[in-house]
């Protein structure tokens, strides 16, 4: 991956776990978004400890890194990362009234270099494109789904867009294959992001504290962050503020 590329992606950081090699060689990338917390709930806390016993000492982290200024809720900011703008939008809307026709957008330049993307959202179900919500997926935490040449605008049996949206046990089998694409982008379903209070525990942070000490261990010991691999881990916006996220 070129370092054009590399630096578009760090705009939509913070967390960056680097695998032993270094950066400017970077091969496959993945985001990990979750959701609506600000920084100082999460370092240090009781019920983080995977994030700060595990995660925290092996990573860089920015402590500055805020959402951009007045936008929110979570869509226009999962724009943002996508395409460097929310476009106007200030409200959550499904693709249906927010869908863009534009290609100046990340997957569009990955797709033109010949760089390999795929997104991996919880609770799909894989055989449409998942432009609506279902279970605990909504689509304003897929930036994706927004953009006319991913949908085919709009369309629920977009080829494309079957092919790039995958349910979240497919990481699993696709890490131990090693046939994760070179861009890798993961959304949990609204309860493991940490969006809701989910039943047992009623507690967002825990939520997300669990969700990432499942599945971090399968990223960390691919083949695909270990020859070359960096994580990307963080919120689409600050909680009743900019941040720090």
């Amino acid at each position: 991956m070129n370092s054009h590329v590399v630096r578009a992606l760090v705009c939509a950081i913070l967390m960056c776990l680097p695998a032993p090699a270094q950066f400017g060689k970077v091969k496959t990338v993945f985001v990990i978004a979750l959701e609506n917390h600000n920084w100082n709930q999460f370092k240090g806390a009781a019920n983080a400890p995977y994030l700060n016993n595990t995660l925290l000492p092996q990573a860089s982290y920015a402590e500055h890194y805020y959402n951009p200024p007045g936008v929110h809720p979570s869509l226009p900011n999962y724009l943002w990362r996508e395409a460097g703008t929310n476009f106007g939008i200030l409200n959550d809307n499904d693709p249906a009234s927010n869908h863009q026709s534009t290609t100046a957008h990340l997957v569009a330049q990955l797709k033109s270099a010949g760089i390999s993307w795929k997104t991996y959202q919880e609770d799909i179900g894989g055989t449409n494109c998942p432009i609506t919500s279902v279970n605990l997926y909504a689509p304003k935490h897929n930036p994706f789904v927004y953009f006319d040449d991913v949908t085919n605008t709009n369309d629920p049996n977009s080829a494309y867009c079957i092919a790039h949206m995958r349910p979240m046990p497919e990481l699993l089998a696709d890490l131990r294959n090693n046939t994760v694409a070179q861009y890798v982008f993961i959304t949990p379903n609204l309860c493991n992001g940490g969006h809701d209070s989910c039943a047992p525990g009623n507690d967002p942070v825990r939520q997300t504290d669990n969700w990432l000490a499942a599945y971090m261990p399968a990223i960390l010991t691919s083949a695909a962050y270990q020859n070359g691999g960096a994580v990307f881990i963080n919120r689409d916006d600050g909680e009743g503020s900019e941040g720090p996220v």
